[in-house]
């Protein structure tokens, strides 16, 4: 064998190992990599599930159940009341803690929340479930997060207004493939007035976080939901 045919056969054979090298370094970091984020709504099956309990012993008008919290958000005729942030997800695992204050959007009188005691008229506890997945450039989920969003709408102050209570996401299944971690927390974005001074209807906007990471990606989204005291949600 002639010295440069050896030479060629030895230049094919490198360059085919380093094909084959540079491909199976890029395997793992395809593995590693986020290709896609998709979220949708999950229709209802007819077997609901029921509202988190959050405080048994508070209970007001026909059914809410809520630890009212704290003030977190004031406008000119509503105020809200709960908590600054909701951790839901801790890598990739539902957070320890579970009796959180759900927020509510209450009348604002004389400069201060009335007392919840003092409205009535609200609605059972409303559920929407919703789904969030993330595939990875093999086109494998590597994260799979279903939440739900529980509200209470219509309730009234002195047979006027329609307000909110018993707002929350609650975690309902993650999955996790190993490599990676999740991470979703939840807050108030505001609160606004959908109807008059004289007959105040609640909004709220609820911003969802989540955010997933491996040793080579962190992938940050956003997901907004806008409630109202009518009942009325829309995922923006």
């Amino acid at each position: 064998m002639s010295f440069a045919f050896s030479s060629l056969v030895a230049l094919v054979l490198f360059s085919s190992w380093s094909a084959f090298a540079d491909e199976w370094q890029q395997k793992p970091r395809d593995f590693f990599e986020v290709a896609s984020v998709e979220i949708h709504e999950i229709p209802a099956t007819g077997v609901e599930l029921p509202a988190p309990e959050f405080r048994k012993d508070l209970k007001f008008g026909p059914g809410p159940l809520a630890n009212i919290g704290t003030v977190i958000a004031l406008g000119r005729e509503l105020v809200a009341l709960g908590e600054a942030l909701y951790q839901l997800i801790l890598k990739g695992k539902p957070s320890v803690k579970t009796e959180y204050a759900p927020i509510s959007v209450l009348p604002r009188v004389s400069g201060k929340p009335v007392d919840i005691f003092e409205t009535e008229g609200w609605s059972t506890p409303e559920k929407r479930t919703y789904e969030v997945k993330y595939e990875n450039l093999y086109g494998v989920v590597i994260v799979d997060f279903k939440f739900s969003v529980f509200y209470s709408h219509g309730g009234t102050y002195n047979g006027v207004g329609a307000y909110l209570t018993s707002v929350q996401v609650v975690p309902e299944n993650v999955k996790v493939l190993w490599g990676w971690a999740l991470d979703a927390s939840m807050r108030l974005g505001g609160i606004q007035n959908q109807g008059t001074r004289e007959n105040p209807v609640a909004g709220a906007t609820i911003i969802l976080q989540h955010t997933t990471s491996s040793m080579l990606a962190n992938v940050q989204k956003t997901t907004s939901f806008f409630i109202t005291g009518k009942g009325e949600i829309k995922m923006l």
